[in-house]
């Protein structure tokens, strides 16, 4: 794949992801971040050691799900040392089937904000790899998109995944069009490609050996992902990391998963967070559009209008009500599940917003904050009450 090829395509990636910012903007440094480094540095190789490390760490979380009978729970808190939150999930066990595999949805958890959901993919003709693809979702027909959290949403199988089952889920901060309904009705596609010729996985990619196989008829598929070709403009064979299945395979096969579910509104209510009607500094004017917490996430957003100070180069962070760090807060614990900051109008409005998964009320001190550290060290505290 050509630079000029590896740029369309972290372009389109970009424009695609800041097309996402209607409503509920979603996180634009964030995508544009992720996908620089997915097109300047692709994706390191997994050593063997490691690829076995997610193996285990995948048949273990699907084994205390399975006996838990909560696996989107433990797509969200199976990493985290401590026990999981008590929040009532939704059963879902639906599953769609197409001649060669299948895709599963065990259980999801929704609060009117955001969605969260686990799962499955698994290749039923294990010695025929294909590559997976995760398309798209919608919810009450408004689309909405895949996490953020990783860019792990195409995949061989077999590939990193030996048994050819693939694992994973979503958490997914809800468009604006789509929160509040008390029942979601959620579609998700997954498409399949399948090679036409006669597969070749080769553990490291050496181009030379990639050529003589594809001249004896081959596919090759190098350290189990990715794409291998030829590249004319560079007059060389590469192995590239996410990129369009039907330009990049040649000759394939497809088939495609779409599954439904139903999904309700948690009962418990959301708790509001006090919070002044105005925040005032000599930097800028700001208001809470969102403070609360509900058994699935404590969400906070933040309006900040400037006066003087241009915020291009700021950070927000959950703190205490003074702008301290949070005492024993810990990255599983406190790192935000979703973020952003977003600025627009020649910087006229910034807003910042994040959403902490599985943090409850008595996790957190009387008083929090979403604070803004200045680029010179200054730093804008926001109040909020979380225990009157």
């Amino acid at each position: 794949m050509s630079d000029q090829r590896d740029r369309r395509f972290v372009r389109e990636s970009i424009d695609s992801g800041l097309s996402m910012m209607q409503g509920d903007p979603r996180l634009a440094q964030r995508i544009m971040d992720r996908e620089r480094t997915r097109g300047s540095t692709l994706k390191k190789r997994l050593s063997a050691g490691f690829v076995l490390a997610i193996l285990l760490m995948l048949f273990t979380v699907s084994a205390l799900a399975a006996a838990k009978g909560s696996n989107v729970l433990q797509f969200l808190f199976g990493r985290q040392s401590r026990d999981l939150p008590e929040i009532p999930v939704t059963a879902v066990h639906q599953e769609a089937a197409a001649d060669g595999a299948f895709l599963q949805v065990d259980s999801a958890v929704y609060d009117g904000r955001a969605l969260a959901f686990d799962w499955l993919i698994e290749n039923r003709e294990r010695d025929i790899p294909m590559y997976c693809r995760v398309e798209d979702f919608t919810a009450n027909g408004v689309r909405i998109w895949t996490d953020g959290t990783d860019s792990f949403h195409e995949q061989w199988i077999p590939g990193l995944f030996s048994d050819g089952a693939w694992q994973d889920g979503e958490y997914i901060l809800l468009p604006a069009q789509a929160q509040g309904a008390d029942q979601l009705h959620i579609d998700m596609r997954v498409t399949l490609y399948r090679p036409v010729r006669p597969v070749w996985r080769m553990e490291a990619f050496q181009p030379e050996e990639a050529a003589e196989l594809a001249a004896e008829g081959y596919y090759v598929i190098a350290e189990g992902e990715g794409f291998v070709g030829y590249d004319a403009g560079e007059g060389a064979w590469r192995h590239w990391y996410g990129g369009i299945p039907a330009e990049d395979m040649g000759g394939y096969q497809t088939e495609t998963l779409v599954l439904s579910f139903d999904i309700g509104k948690l009962k418990a209510d959301a708790g509001k967070l006090e919070t002044e009607a105005v925040y005032e500094n000599e930097h800028c004017t700001a208001v809470y559009e969102t403070a609360q917490i509900t058994p699935l996430g404590l969400y906070l957003t933040v309006r900040m209008t400037p006066k003087d100070t241009d915020f291009k180069n700021s950070r927000m962070m959950l703190t205490d009500g003074e702008g301290r760090p949070l005492a024993g807060a810990d990255e599983d614990r406190f790192f935000p599940s979703v973020g952003e900051e977003y600025g627009r109008d020649g910087n006229a409005l910034r807003i910042a917003q994040y959403v902490w998964n599985g943090i409850t009320a008595k996790d957190l001190p009387d008083t929090i904050s979403l604070t803004c550290f200045l680029s010179d060290g200054e730093i804008m505290v926001f109040p909020v009450g979380v225990r009157r």
